[in-house]
């Protein structure tokens, strides 16, 4: 991964940290699921499925799980679109990004970049 595109991925994961994004550090634990409490250029401070919080380097291979924009259901397309019944305003813009953020969409393509991996079904269930 080269420098730009982890600080793309760091910026995209600091938009979702409210939410509880999940990554994958197979270099820490191959298998286990992390999610990211905090953030910073050299670290992510990241809790596991044990409740314990530690600190990863961003020097290590670390990939955010994302939901592909294909895996929207019809009800979340129709409350997408709900969003902004009267046009394209900033606050509407607002909205629909943090929906999508809230939701774990990858409308960045970092998927299709090898940047990001795809979330299994269920694992954000919001």
């Amino acid at each position: 991964m080269t420098q730009e595109e982890k600080d793309l991925v760091l910026k995209d994961i600091g938009t979702r940290l409210y939410y509880g994004v999940k990554i994958n550090v197979p270099v820490v634990e191959k298998n286990m699921i992390f999610t990211v409490v905090g953030i910073s250029e050299s670290w992510l401070l990241v809790k596991n499925d044990r409740g314990s919080i530690f600190n990863v380097n961003t020097a290590l291979e670390f990939k955010p799980y994302y939901r592909a924009m294909s895996s929207m259901t019809k009800d979340e397309l129709n409350d997408f679109l709900s969003l902004s019944p009267q046009g394209c305003s900033i606050t509407n813009m607002v909205a629909k990004f943090d929906w999508l953020n809230k939701k774990m969409f990858d409308y960045s393509g970092l998927i299709t970049k090898g940047l990001a991996l795809e979330a299994p079904e269920g694992m954000y269930n919001i």
